[in-house]
């Protein structure tokens, strides 16, 4: 196998080649056609505009990607362009040559004269390259509700005598300290199931936005292109009202992974002044997945102490120790936006949603 290779943009009719690239770097079957539909999704039918995409080529075949996606995104009492970093891959074979190094590089300079401002991303390692780009804002707080925990000892316990010994044990310490507090009712709010955000939600995102200083910009564009036009895949979303006003909104989708059933809060969003519209959403979310029999209920977020301490007074419980892997980064590509102020961790609101993660 050569050792040369080049760089160049991505060009029309790539994606077939990128999604051999993306089967054998992460080591995945995917059925091809729906795919596809999720690519164009991603790069092609995003509202917030097009995508900046630089592939490696060596021995005649595209072998390395780094893609960009622009989202709009609230910083401040600015409305700016930003992006998230998507499907960085190289094919196994060529590995070690510092081609991601190289694409990034080139990516994030097109970034800049594009005009987009900040790069943020959800790294599943920070290798040393990646340092060398990125600022570590922190990892995501991982809270979870454990529901099944026989399914979850098996997947570390295969001793019959242990795992039973582990279940019990750790069937009192859950009921301990999992335990759900009510909020206090609150009259007239209904919560109900929608198949899609309507113009209402764009109220509700300006009042709700200024909560906090950097997020993206949760407008009835961006959510209906998030959960609802994309291929294949249903989210159920619910809504919080209050004489017909959007109060809040929950996402919930249930998906497979590492052989256990989860239950993902995709998105949990409410105005922080009103913590039990909150926990009355998170009810209902466990109320959904009680239906659908998830192993347990993933919850990861980096947001105000406010919205994490309503999570766990529904009963679920920090594993913050497993969330210093899901560290969420960012970058910036103008000298307006300091290093002080992106890595400042008050500063964002993340939830899974704002990763492409579909699961």
């Amino acid at each position: 196998m050569g050792q040369a290779w080049s760089i160049r943009p991505y060009k029309s009719g790539d994606e077939e080649a990128i999604f051999e690239v993306f089967c054998a770097a992460f080591g995945q079957t995917h059925d091809k056609d729906q795919w596809l539909e999720w690519w164009l999704w991603k790069y092609q039918n995003n509202p917030a505009g097009s995508p900046i995409i630089w592939v490696a080529e060596a021995d005649d075949r595209l072998v390395a990607q780094y893609a960009i996606i622009p989202v709009k995104m609230k910083m401040g009492d600015r409305i700016i362009t930003g992006s998230q970093s998507v499907d960085t891959m190289t094919h196994p074979d060529y590995r070690g040559r510092g081609m991601l190094f190289t694409l990034s590089e080139r990516v994030f300079e097109e970034a800049g004269k594009q005009g987009i401002e900040i790069v943020y991303g959800f790294p599943n390692r920070m290798t040393s390259w990646y340092r060398k780009l990125w600022l570590e804002v922190d990892a995501r707080s991982t809270l979870i509700k454990p529901l099944n925990l026989r399914n979850i000892l098996e997947k570390k316990i295969t001793n019959t005598y242990l795992l039973k010994i582990g279940e019990t044990g750790l069937s009192f310490f859950v009921k301990i300290f999992s335990r759900t507090s009510y909020p206090p009712e609150v009259d007239g709010l209904t919560i109900t199931r929608v198949s899609s955000f309507d113009e209402r939600f764009n109220d509700f995102w300006e009042n709700v936005s200024n909560d906090y200083e950097i997020s993206v910009v949760r407008d009835m564009t961006y959510l209906n292109w998030r959960y609802v036009d994309i291929p294949g895949v249903d989210y159920a979303i619910f809504v919080a009202e209050k004489n017909g006003q959007v109060m809040g909104y929950t996402v919930l989708r249930c998906g497979q992974q590492f052989g256990l059933l989860f239950g993902n809060v995709f998105e949990l969003v409410t105005p922080l002044g009103h913590e039990p519209i909150a926990q009355a959403l998170m009810l209902k979310a466990i109320e959904f997945f009680g239906g659908e029999k998830p192993d347990l209920i993933l919850c990861r977020m980096i947001a105000n102490k406010k919205m994490d301490r309503v999570v766990r007074k529904s009963g679920f419980l920090s594993l913050n120790f497993a969330g210093k892997s899901l560290r969420f980064v960012a970058r910036s590509n103008t000298p307006k936006i300091s290093k002080a102020y992106l890595t400042n961790r008050t500063h964002w609101f993340v939830q899974t949603g704002d990763s492409d993660a579909i699961y």
